[in-house]
């Protein structure tokens, strides 16, 4: 029954050592047993065959073989396509394997998973934006990271100057520094195609 409880809560079985007391205690209680009545195995072929058992119940498939492998690794890289942070990836992994009834592999499974995914949505984007640039669009990112000696500063720096505190000066300076961004031009193009959250992420490297 603790395998029974545990595996609905987790969605995998965990070390029955691991399992808090408490949980345990709730179990027999409920069952009305007593306290001889541990949750240890003294066999591990019975505990594979109840393990077994709850699946059957259940009607979960194990992690194992290429259909689990492909499930996991397809739902991972359609969420990297859109989502940046490996975090959620490994999340929306876990959703589909749970929705296709699969028990969930070792944390380090899915890690590497979402890490494979992540790189590979990464380059992809990249080589997207790198496709849509022209060679004037080349060259004038290039000018951004020359530095103008006489203000020992690149536009690309300026370009990223925080705001400064809200006085007249600043608020002109502000507007000045507005009026010069307006002058390079449409840079969105290259970007039409890369999600809000891939955005932001590259906005803050």
């Amino acid at each position: 029954m603790v395998l029974l409880k545990t595996f609905q809560q987790l969605h995998y079985f965990p070390d029955l050592e691991s399992v808090p007391p408490e949980i345990v205690d709730h179990i027999r209680t409920v069952m009305n047993l007593g306290p001889k009545a541990v949750a240890q195995y003294r066999q591990p072929k019975t505990l594979y065959r109840h393990c077994a058992a709850v699946r059957g119940y259940l009607s979960i498939h194990r992690y194992y073989g290429k259909e689990a492998q492909r499930i996991a690794v397809r739902a991972a890289y359609e969420a990297a396509e859109v989502m940046d942070q490996r975090v959620d990836v490994i999340n929306a992994t876990i959703e589909e394997l749970i929705f296709r009834r699969y028990e969930l592999p070792a944390f380090s499974t899915l890690d590497n998973i979402a890490e494979a995914a992540a790189a590979t949505a990464q380059d992809r984007l990249y080589a997207r934006i790198d496709e849509a640039l022209t060679g004037e669009r080349r060259a004038f990112l290039d000018s951004l990271l020359a530095t103008d000696f006489a203000h020992r500063q690149s536009a690309f720096q300026a370009i990223k100057a925080l705001p400064k505190r809200a006085t007249r000066k600043h608020l002109e300076a502000l507007l000045d520094q507005l009026a010069w961004l307006n002058t390079l031009g449409d840079v969105d193009d290259p970007l039409q195609h890369a999600p809000a959250s891939k955005l932001r992420h590259l906005g803050k490297v």
